[in-house]
């Protein structure tokens, strides 16, 4: 029903929406590898690398940790860079095993992803945790990992700062940053994993709906609040060996900027700190580089960074992915809103003339489309808006607070 002249928006153009085809750190292994492959289509000189051969090979995502179970392991092949999915590997027998000799065959769940029971095999410091695969055509297993203490984060917090975007040159926002002491750990590798979850509003309520005939709605604010909870799929590693003292202080994590409506009423950042192995270290912190040096297709290709994932009969197999065993810890902390302008677009009033032949229209609207959402200007007219106006939920988020979320 969205015609040209429905409500739109005004200034730089809202991003709201990111990627929803995974939420778990699998998504930022098979991006680094895709994303990487593709930035070489703007070489002077194009050159169309012959990287098929690696297309249909095994991703493994997988971890066990120290927090309460279930713990998940998702599996899918390889796609075309050409068209990047997640291609879900299913009927899988997939296995985790300890030196103590505890073991647990895992669930599917959904479509490629692989869970153990809550109340199932449980990680342990100081145990050795192996993953063991059988897709019936193969088997595969992971190397040995001995799951090490995890240490308390210090501090997680924010400072007002700026960045380069394409846009704006000096965007506004918060940058995120983690403390953490180190003293007595076990292991000099670290790994950050991030997720963030906003209170956002839309722009305006929901006075009256169309279903066939035009009427009042019983709650205009039903669905002008929301919470959207996402991962953040940067990659973030530390290594401590070279610091004078085992105190990390500083290390930047996220950057939000007020081009996003995420700093527009409350915000939160849940960190997960893993101490890991030299090994999963060097896989994680690869990809890390990757991502950061985009240029550097030839000198290391994606899929010359292997996981501790083998075929057991063939052990040349290239496998992506890895399955890590690690201690963790974890801080949430809440952020007000940023002390400065917004410049996120908002939805204007359409031209009334424009609304009402907007609002004549709905007679030919297909009743597989009611209820239509209305909105009114200041002065009383009726208008069709876009859904992101009216309706927070068609931008991700959820009407539901999180049981969790503190005021």
């Amino acid at each position: 029903m969205n015609s040209d002249n429905n409500l739109r928006k005004s200034g730089k153009e809202q991003n709201w929406c990111n990627s929803k085809s995974s939420q778990y750190l699998g998504a930022k292994l098979w991006m680094a590898f895709g994303f990487l492959l593709m930035c070489y289509s703007s070489c002077i000189e194009p050159f169309e690398a012959e990287i098929d051969q690696y297309e249909d090979l095994l991703v493994v995502d997988g971890r066990i940790s120290t927090a309460p179970g279930p713990y998940e392991v998702r599996l899918s092949k390889a796609s075309s860079i050409r068209k990047t999915e997640f291609l879900a590997l299913r009927d899988a027998t997939i296995e985790i095993v300890d030196d103590q000799g505890n073991s647990e065959v895992l669930k599917e769940v959904e479509d490629g992803v692989y869970q153990t029971d809550p109340n199932g095999i449980q990680g342990t410091v100081g145990n050795t945790y192996q993953l063991k695969i059988s897709t019936g055509s193969a088997n595969y297993k992971s190397a040995p990992e001995k799951l090490i203490a995890p240490l308390p984060i210090k501090k997680v917090y924010q400072e007002v700062s700026s960045q380069f975007s394409t846009e704006d040159p000096e965007l506004a926002g918060f940058q995120f940053y983690v403390d953490s002491d180190m003293t007595g750990t076990d292991t000099d590798y670290f790994l950050w994993d991030l997720e963030t979850t906003y209170k956002y509003n839309v722009d305006f309520e929901i006075p009256f709906v169309y279903s066939g005939a035009i009427v009042p709605f019983s709650r205009p604010d039903s669905f002008f609040t929301c919470w959207k909870t996402e991962p953040i799929k940067d990659i973030y590693t530390f290594d401590i060996s070279n610091l004078s003292q085992p105190v990390l202080e500083r290390l930047p994590l996220n950057f939000v900027g007020v081009d996003t409506r995420q700093l527009s009423i409350r915000y939160s950042l849940f960190v997960k700190q893993y101490s890991v192995s030299k090994e999963a270290f060097d896989f994680w912190s690869a990809l890390q580089d990757q991502n950061d040096n985009q240029g550097s297709l030839y000198s290391s290709l994606p899929y010359q960074i292997r996981g501790n994932i083998t075929n057991t009969s063939n052990a040349d197999e290239p496998v992506l992915g890895y399955f890590m065993a690690a201690g963790v810890s974890d801080k949430r902390i809440y952020v007000d809103p940023f002390p400065g302008s917004f410049s996120y677009g908002i939805c204007q009033h359409a031209d009334p003339a424009a609304a009402q032949w907007d609002i004549r229209g709905l007679r030919w609207s297909r009743r597989s489309s009611w209820p239509i959402f209305l909105a009114q200007s200041p002065n009383g007219v009726l208008e069709v808006p876009l859904d992101e106006c009216v309706d927070c939920r068609s931008v991700g988020g959820t009407i539901f607070k999180p049981s969790w979320w503190v005021e």
